[in-house]
């Protein structure tokens, strides 16, 4: 190996992804299909074949044409959030009414929708005898049913939700079920970490067979599986329906993707007939008329959203079931399923799974990363069109995926004269595209590659950097990664293996017609789908320009070029290396590890391929966007142009001082134009295009922008009276809350500040960080911004069973309550904070009282508070109770300025120098052993030792490791060693002539070494 001379190399580990699987095959197999038919359902979602008067039935009520039933809850205002009353609402028509409408010519989606009955359901523990008295003359009034909540479980609830499997529906379904459930545990299984929910009153367990409970896991982002819990009888009667549940705000997302997910705001986007009402009321209070008309309209406005949803997913023309769409890769893999494209491990069942393997030591992520930092730069901001979708087109993955075979064919000698003769302007031209599905391994030796490690104190997880990298241990990598060394390197890598995916034949597909609409044609044959779909979202944002920004026509056009947008990035590329993490398992379970050669481990977390898994090439994928990427910094570099950030899919190039604006513009533009050539689609010919926020009302204006470290940036142009904010990161805030006494001090925005980035009061933030930034200040102070003194709240949900049990001294909290949490302090925190800020409050203590005891406020160390969800601190300051003794308590509570006082001085972690101001550098690192990790940073155990701290290790690997450090050792006199580190003479003896170190040994060790 070529050691680096005069250059800081800083050694690390390697963490590279590894492709794992069930050692009990059987127990796999039960698993893996179990999983996938809770998720997506594939194996059994097949129509069953109807006569032509049932198949016509079904073209009029498709997605779904049976019951629904509508409900909402309202809750008291303390951390119990207990029920107090709620509304229903059913709608629908019975099979056999269905029928006679049809042969009568009068069936149609309103005979479908017709309104059932309505009512209200109370718990009489929460309310006053004066409010059910308003209660009962309301619904006597409108014409509702009333029920006590355990007769409406009973009664209404289980016989039309679970009897007559009518769709439950909801905003914030999780919440409102919750509501409802009177006892409540962990789920397993499929549910682990999730919850069951009892309703009703007839067993204190979950036992109950006529009323099954409802299990729900929180999936992240608004997103829950449900279902009724099988249920078995003494007598051995099972019943087995799992219900039907759909959460509008989830369904909502995933068709118009990203924004207000509120009632109001999403009834609004989907131009829904009814809308929440815009005036609030206050939760909680004494039960009015107002109140319960109120209570009414959400369950009509839920209603109406359901309706409006529905309509757009109906456009879709889908198979799959409403309540089975959780995102937009839910719709995604629901279009590959009906265009016949069949699951890659089903169709490829005998695919080598040790290629598997080492594809996924070849899979990172979208490059990120800052360049020049915290110095106002001028910049052009350039973003690449659709990023995977292009990619995913130009290198016609599509032919692996409609392939009949894939063979794995080894390629060493024809891939490394490939490397050789690739030029620059190779990678301009289409046809070079396809021949890039290669894999190879590597010796690194000063090579740019992205690793994937801990990058020192700067961060604590792992993180992944393009840097130069050294090492003695081969590595795979997609041969997109290594084209792009060799261009901006300019050193061609060394090769010792490599493989190509050849595919053989084509399958069957169907053509499609999207939303109906014979413009919107699809055929496989023909056309590639992701190239397609983007094709259509071009043609929709034109179809924009023809309304006013901010109509509903235009809002509800944008949200569906959006959702067209996650559709195809999603299943261009998320979908292909979906992995759904069982975290179940109670002990390590023994499992194949595949990786660069096979070996065994174990692991409690078991990692479940999603149906449309294809890990070769969800790791070309991105792999080529990132050499995107390094073709437009070497396009840049020929022309005497920096950066100052890319992120994933954009770059924003930097003027040079002594270049005009003019020259710059020009030079970028014929940056863009080289990538024309590249275009896969047939109406869009930009690739990489300069984006419309480089313009101001249509016209050019320059850029500017700060960057701090990756994902934390702001542009702004420069005016005669400041500064105007045209895009800024809200990434590492925390999600704390608008502080209360917030009040704007800049100028207005230039448009809705959640499209330009976030809160208003993070806008506020970034222009006063901005103007000090500029004014010369190397860091930036926040004494300016009063609303920072407030204390910081986030909202938290309990929404894992984990959280539950971290809430466990909560007096009655339930699964998916939500509340206020401040933040802990730290022994700093405490220490700056006077002693008489500090008090003990219990149920006798009274405040004017002077025999309150002191109480050392370093026992607070890392100790966090909670209180009664509140939109302010002024409303919940005299109910905040520290989390580990469920007591009040009052303390000076860490403020927003003490949480986000680091923000803007945040390193770049993966430069040399990540807290320098101005040009960053790239590391050198030394790869000294690979850890081979699962989804995000899930490690296996190996199969030795069960306190090998979850790393997989298999023998060669192991002796890479110990050669690595034994190599490390002789780099200084061991009487050295033993000063720096502390440990004993003979124990780095042993681990120099190859004995296996600790863990906390190898940290000593490493933490000293530089060369």
């Amino acid at each position: 190996m070529t050691k680096p001379r005069d250059r800081a190399c800083m050694p690390v580990s390697q963490y590279l992804r590894c492709f794992t699987d069930r050692i009990n095959t059987e127990k796999q197999d039960n698993s893996a299909s179990t999983k996938n038919d809770l998720i997506d359902d594939y194996q059994s979602n097949a129509k069953e074949e109807r006569n032509n008067e049932a198949q016509t039935i079904w073209d009029i009520e498709q997605p779904y044409g049976g019951y629904c039933f509508v409900l909402d809850t309202e809750t008291t205002t303390d951390s119990r959030q207990a029920l107090r009353f709620g509304v229903y609402a059913i709608y629908g028509i019975g099979a056999e009414t269905r029928m006679w409408l049809y042969r009568k010519g009068e069936l149609n989606r309103d005979a479908l929708d017709k309104f059932v009955k309505a009512g209200i359901f109370y718990n009489p523990d929460e309310i006053s005898n004066e409010e059910l008295i308003i209660i009962k003359s309301f619904v006597a009034t409108y014409d509702l049913e009333l029920f006590k909540k355990d007769v409406f479980i009973c009664k209404i609830f289980y016989p039309w939700i679970y009897k007559r499997e009518a769709l439950c529906i909801g905003h914030n379904l999780p919440f409102d079920l919750s509501r409802l459930a009177t006892y409540w545990g962990e789920a397993k299984e499929k549910f682990y970490g999730g919850f069951w929910l009892t309703l009703c009153n007839c067993r204190q367990d979950d036992s109950c067979f006529d009323h099954p409970p409802i299990r729900i896991k929180a999936l992240g982002g608004k997103k829950a599986l449900f279902d009724f819990r099988t249920q078995r009888k003494p007598s051995k009667k099972v019943n087995r329906y799992r219900g039907r549940f759909l959460d509008t705000s989830t369904f909502g997302k995933a068709l118009l993707g990203p924004g207000d997910t509120t009632l109001y705001g999403m009834g609004k986007r989907f131009k829904a007939r009814s809308l929440k009402m815009e005036e609030e009321i206050d939760h909680g209070e004494i039960i009015t008329e107002k109140y319960l008309l109120y209570a009414v309209q959400d369950v009509q406005a839920t209603w109406a959203l359901y309706q409006a949803e529905r309509e757009v997913y109906r456009k879709h023309g889908l198979s799959r079931e409403p309540w089975k769409i959780f995102s937009e890769a839910s719709i995604g893999k629901s279009y590959l399923k009906d265009l016949g494209i069949p699951p890659f491990l089903k169709q490829h069942a005998d695919f080598p799974k040790d290629a598997i393997g080492k594809a996924m030591t070849a899979y990172y992520g979208g490059r990120t990363e800052v360049r020049i930092r915290l110095k106002p730069t001028e910049v052009i901001y350039t973003d690449f069109t659709s990023e995977y979708p292009t990619v995913n087109a130009l290198m016609n993955i599509q032919q692996l995926l409609l392939a009949e075979k894939i063979t794995v064919e080894p390629c060493l000698e024809e891939t490394q004269q490939l490397l050789n003769d690739l030029t620059l302007n190779d990678l301009l031209k289409k046809q070079t595209w396809p021949l890039l599905r290669y894999f190879v391994k590597i010796l690194p030796d000063g090579d740019l590659l992205p690793i994937r490690t801990t990058y020192g104190k700067q961060s604590a997880a792992t993180n992944i950097g393009l840097n130069y990298a050294y090492s003695h241990l081969p590595v795979w990598y997609c041969l997109a990664d290594v084209l792009a060394s060799k261009l901006l390197n300019g050193k061609i890598p060394h090769i010792v293996d490599a493989f190509k995916l050849l595919p053989e034949g084509q399958i069957k597909t169907k053509q499609w017609q999207l939303f109906g609409d014979e413009r919107f044609s699809i055929d496989l044959t023909a056309d590639d789908l992701f190239a397609r779909v983007i094709e259509m979202r071009g043609d929709i944002k034109k179809q924009m320009k023809d309304h006013s920004v901010g109509s509903n026509e235009s809002l509800y056009l944008d949200g569906l070029q959006q959702a067209l947008k996650l559709i195809a990035n999603s299943t261009s590329y998320g979908v292909l290396v979906e992995i759904n993490p069982d975290d179940s398992e109670s002990k390590n379970i023994p499992v194949h590890v595949y990786a660069d050669q096979y070996s065994k481990g174990k692991t409690k977390s078991i990692e479940e391929p999603g149906p449309y898994f294809m890990g070769p090439c969800g790791a070309l994928i991105p792999a080529a966007g990132r050499l995107l990427l390094a073709i437009a910094e070497k396009l840049a570099n020929d022309r005497g142009i920096d950066y100052v950030l890319c992120d994933t899919d954009s770059m924003a190039f930097a003027k040079p001082e002594d270049m005009d604006r003019e020259t710059f513009r020009v030079k970028v533009q014929e940056i863009c134009d080289c990538f024309k050539m590249l275009s896969p689609y047939r109406n869009v010919s930009e690739i990489l295009k300069i984006e419309d926020v480089n313009e101001f009302n249509k016209v050019p204006e320059p850029l500017y922008c700060i960057a701090i470290s990756a994902k934390r940036y702001a542009l702004y142009n420069r005016t005669d009276t400041g500064y105007r904010i045209r895009k800024f990161s809200s990434h590492g805030t925390g999600g704390w809350m608008k502080p209360t006494s917030y009040e704007p001090t800049t100028p207005e925005p230039c448009e809705n500040v959640y499209k330009l980035g976030g809160h208003r009061w993070m806008y506020d933030l970034w222009y006063h960080a901005i103007k000090e930034i500029e004014d010369g200040k190397k860091r930036v102070s926040l004494i300016k911004l009063p609303f920072l003194s407030e204390p910081a709240l986030t909202k938290v949900t309990v929404s894992t069973a984990q959280l539950l049990k971290r809430f466990k001294n909560i007096s009655d909290i339930r699964p998916f309550s939500f509340m206020v949490m401040l933040p802990s302090l730290n022994q700093f925190d405490l220490l700056g904070r006077s002693q008489s800020h500090f008090e003990v409050i219990t149920e006798s203590t009274n405040r004017n009282e002077e025999n309150i005891q002191p109480y050392n406020p370093l026992e607070l160390k890392g100790i966090a508070f909670y209180a009664p969800f509140g939109k302010s601190y002024q409303d919940i300051c005299i109910q905040i109770k520290r989390m580990d003794k469920n007591e009040l308590f009052t303390i000076e509570h860490k403020t927003l300025a003490e949480c986000v006082a680091d923000y803007f001085s945040h390193g770049e972690a993966k430069a040399s120098n990540p807290k320098d101001i101005g040009r960053l550098k790239r590391r050198h690192l030394r790869i000294i052993e690979h850890i081979f990790i699962g989804k995000e940073t899930n490690r296996v155990k190996d199969d030795i030792s069960e306190g090998s701290e979850g790393i997989v290790e298999y023998e060669e690997a192991e002796e890479y490791g110990r050669m690595g450090l034994a190599e490390l050792l002789k780099q200084k006199p061991m009487k050295e060693w033993v000063k720096l580190t502390g440990i004993p003479r003979q124990t780095l003896y042993d681990i120099r002539n190859g004995a296996k170190p600790s863990y906390e040994t190898k940290r000593k060790i490493l933490k000293f070494f530089v060369v």
